[in-house]
């Protein structure tokens, strides 16, 4: 009995089998469709071969497992990712057909060939376009015959031009500015004078500052102003006008300086009919000399010794009067005492100038006079003032607790002004027995320095 193969199962005759010719081809017909060709063989189900050692690069069959571990020793990261790759070292791709618009990557051959090869258009009418071509860097226009040459031009052509287009009913007036008529009409002399008849704009002072014409006492948004002085003076940082020649500037003279609040950038003021400038933070008065305190020379000089000095706040002895010869610092001493035996008293010695101030800017008077007029020039030496109210504020010098002998004392005292000084003595304290007051040799010293 016959048996069959183990692999195509074909039928296998024993020496007992008669073969015959139908059995001879039907083995051979199962065996031909059966077997699988070597030229291009199409094989089913699994297949195997013997996996090929990696690297291996011949025509041998590459099993699943030669690829798998060929896969897995390949370096992804020297790889472009498909989405956003970023190419390094000169990438190429396909180059697209001239004109091509579409999401085909564009090489530097398509870019190039992009560029227009045709001469830019003459007299033409502005259009869009259409072609996908662009200008090259260098390219240059025609001459569009459709304009005059600016070397036709001559001055009396564009004069001409100006004047045509001038007047009533034109729809261009060479006169108008934004609709303000900047020429003054009906001259009969001044024929190019232009009237300022809105607020001109400062070239470099702030926004909204503008010149105007201030003498109908309105302001350019019309509210009323003092049409006279500025409500702010000027000063050094503010516009000013000035002439110019081309290569020099020059003063421009308005009219004449009837009221000038600062003079070189120096504040001026009429303080009841003296003149006085600003400096240092205090007014001093215009004119005279200039003195400095001396310890030496005596300008003014009062001997006389006051003994019978009022005294609690309320009274003031007129011990000494001068006119200065100058402004600036001077030396004011005098000899005083002021003694009790068991109780404590002070002498003073204060400082009175009508229509002054010190370096604070207070007013100058060192001793007040409220209920009774303050002292005069008509008042003699020696004249006691008196009076509700009256009395010191910051005297200029003091001493108490002196014994019985007389000591000097001395003070600065800064004159602003050339107004007459007047030396005010008093005393307080709780007076008691055996009370000694007095005061003499009063002195003024300063040098005349300028």
């Amino acid at each position: 009995m016959s048996t069959t193969t183990p692999k195509l199962g074909l039928p296998r005759p024993v020496a007992s089998d008669n073969v015959t010719l139908a059995n001879q081809q039907a083995l051979i017909d199962a065996i031909d469709s059966g077997a699988a060709p070597v030229a291009s063989p199409a094989l089913s189900g699994v297949p195997t071969s013997p996996t090929a050692i990696a690297g291996t690069s011949t025509a041998q069959i590459a099993t699943t497992a030669f690829v798998a571990t060929a896969v897995a020793s390949i370096d992804t990261s020297r790889l472009a990712p498909k989405s956003s790759p970023a190419f390094t070292g000169d990438p190429t791709a396909p180059t697209p057909a001239v004109d091509d618009n579409d999401t085909s990557i564009a090489t530097t051959a398509f870019v190039i060939g992009q560029a227009s090869n045709v001469p830019p258009l003459m007299d033409g009418t502005a259009t869009i376009g259409a072609s996908k071509k662009y200008s090259r860097e260098d390219h240059k226009h025609p001459t569009d015959t459709t304009r005059l040459a600016a070397a036709s031009y001559t001055a009396s052509d564009v004069l001409s031009k100006l004047t045509t287009v001038d007047g009533l009913g034109s729809g261009l007036d060479a006169d108008i500015v934004r609709g303000v008529n900047i020429f003054q009409q009906n001259q009969t002399t001044h024929t190019n004078a232009i009237g300022l008849t809105e607020a001109v704009r400062w070239k470099n002072f702030g926004n909204g500052h503008v010149i105007f014409d201030a003498s109908a006492g309105t302001s350019p948004n019309n509210t009323s102003i003092n049409n006279t002085n500025s409500s702010v003076p000027w000063q050094a940082t503010y516009p000013s006008l000035m002439g110019w020649n081309g290569s020099q500037t020059y003063g421009i003279r308005v009219d004449s300086a009837r009221s000038a609040d600062y003079v070189n950038g120096v504040q001026l003021r009429d303080n009841a009919g003296v003149l006085e400038y600003f400096s240092g933070g205090s007014w001093l008065s215009m004119g005279g000399a200039i003195i400095g305190a001396s310890d030496i020379t005596v300008q003014h000089s009062f001997a006389t010794e006051y003994i019978n000095i009022p005294s609690n706040y309320n009274n003031g002895l007129l011990v000494a009067k001068f006119i200065p010869k100058g402004i600036g610092d001077a030396v004011i001493s005098a000899d005083m005492k002021a003694f009790a035996p068991t109780y404590t008293n002070v002498i003073y010695l204060s400082v009175f100038q009508e229509n002054s101030y010190d370096n604070n800017g207070n007013p100058m008077p060192q001793f007040r006079f409220t209920t009774t007029p303050g002292p005069n020039w008509r008042l003699p030496i020696g004249t006691m003032l008196g009076g509700t109210n009256t009395g010191p504020t910051t005297p200029l010098l003091a001493t108490g607790s002196s014994g019985s002998n007389y000591i000097n004392v001395s003070g600065v005292l800064r004159i602003h002004s050339r107004d007459p000084i007047y030396l005010v003595s008093y005393w307080s304290g709780e007076g008691g027995g055996g009370l000694t007051l007095g005061l003499k040799n009063i002195q003024v010293k300063y040098d005349i320095i300028g």
